[in-house]
């Protein structure tokens, strides 16, 4: 009885499921568009709150920091100085950077806004969600391979940027909710709109979209320095899709150069990294090392410990073919010794408080990452989007405020995404077994 009840309803669970997937097929653009829709739409429902209290601008104002210095030279200038910011330093003179794009964007807030910051952080939330978009699209045209499931890994990339899910989320705060930030927020739109561009351009040969892309690139470094960066990241795509190697790649190796030149020669004492220090070798060390290196640092070692246990056990008990559950409790155990012996003040609860398990969980994925890259680099572009990621963290390693992890946090996400592409190869073709066994 209880059979029958199970298969009746399992038979009427997969007629739906061919109905749902053949209407999916059939309107494919409906699909990309909603799912790009539901992206934007996501950014915006989880940005940060912005508003600022009565009195805020002038209290802020009234302090000789980046709002008043940056607002009372927008005040100052005018139409007629956008051409200056071309040919020497930005919007701020007394700062010696080369930003046209970003002195363009301040003066035209200064004279539509005011002293209303809640209006100028309005365009960094707006910002902010075509940068979302751009996220969606630029993970979606990586894993196009995967068909209408690309939109699937295209939203999750945007979850794990722009909601709490991003370990970086503290960066999207407060670039939205300080409007100086929009240095790092504009930057990166032009830079994903640059790799989107390139990446659609390779794979559907249309030099026209590589041109489009050097243009991207150049409003990208216009914006703040770190659009540099976009050339190397440029580069791994080139190597990644092996479609114009050498002409695109020289387009964009002579692009950089050019614009390094123009900066030089309008703004000959510019600011640049001093990169040859050691505390630069020691931010580098961090941030590459993701979780293992925060909590290094930190000297939590036990989730370190478990982590190691847990996937050294697991490869042993594979290769002997212990059952799943046999692996599960030794897997356990393991970790709760870890928690209990390593470091002092241990207890074997920890690894069942949110906290703990979250510091295991991340030290785990962190550490099965290359691994999973590595083993699917044939199909999937989780070596090229590590990539992404770890070269997105160079601009910044001399800085510390959080705002500088806008970038990595997007590029990030497109990991993540990339992870979990990988991990859905490894793990359905025993959903598949489950499945058949069920029906």
């Amino acid at each position: 009885m209880a059979a029958a009840y199970v298969h009746r309803w399992s038979v009427r669970a997969r007629s739906a499921y061919l109905l749902l997937r053949s209407w999916v097929f059939a309107h494919p653009r409906a699909i990309e568009f909603a799912c790009a829709a539901a992206a934007a739409l996501l950014a915006f429902w989880r940005a940060p709150s912005i508003g600022w209290l009565p009195g805020g601008p002038e209290a802020e104002l009234s302090r000789t920091e980046d709002i008043h210095n940056i607002y009372y030279a927008a005040r100052a200038a005018s139409w007629r100085d956008i051409p200056h910011w071309w040919t020497g330093s930005w919007i701020y003179p007394h700062v010696p950077y080369y930003r046209p794009v970003t002195s363009m964007l301040f003066l035209a807030e200064c004279h539509a806004f005011g002293t209303n910051f809640t209006a100028w952080d309005r365009v960094s939330v707006g910002l902010h969600v075509m940068n979302a978009l751009l996220v969606y699209l630029l993970t979606s045209s990586l894993f196009r391979h995967h068909g209408l499931g690309r939109c699937l890994f295209g939203l999750l990339a945007v979850v794990f940027f722009a909601t709490p899910a991003n370990t970086m989320f503290f960066a999207v705060g407060r670039s939205l909710t300080w409007w100086p930030a929009q240095n790092d927020v504009l930057s990166l739109t032009f830079a994903l709109l640059c790799l989107t561009l390139l990446d659609a351009g390779l794979v559907g040969r249309r030099p026209t979209f590589i041109g489009f892309s050097v243009l991207s690139l150049i409003a990208s470094v216009g914006s703040k320095e770190m659009g540099y960066i976009t050339i190397p990241m440029a580069l791994g795509l080139l190597l990644y899709r092996r479609v114009y190697m050498v002409s695109a790649g020289v387009t964009f190796l002579a692009t950089g150069a050019m614009l390094w030149v123009i900066r030089r020669v309008c703004v000959p004492n510019a600011w640049g990294p001093v990169m040859a220090r050691m505390v630069i070798l020691r931010k580098w060390i961090h941030e590459w090392s993701g979780p293992l290196g925060s909590l290094m640092f930190a000297g939590i070692w036990w989730p370190i410990a478990a982590a190691g246990c847990i996937l050294l056990l697991t490869a042993v008990a594979r290769s002997l073919k212990w059952p799943a559950w046999a692996i599960v409790l030794a897997d356990t155990v393991a970790a709760c010794a870890c928690a209990q012996f390593v470091g002092p003040d241990g207890t074997w609860a920890l690894v069942f408080v949110p906290d703990g398990f979250a510091m295991l969980l991340a030290v785990i994925v962190y550490l099965v990452a290359p691994w999973l890259f590595w083993r699917h680099r044939r199909n999937e572009p989780g070596i090229v989007a590590a990539a992404l990621m770890l070269l997105s963290f160079l601009p910044i390693l001399q800085y510390g405020g959080r705002h500088y992890f806008y970038w990595p946090g997007a590029f990030l996400a497109i990991a993540d995404a990339a992870f979990a592409a990988c991990l859905w190869r490894e793990v359905r073709p025993l959903l598949q077994r489950a499945v058949e066994w069920a029906l």
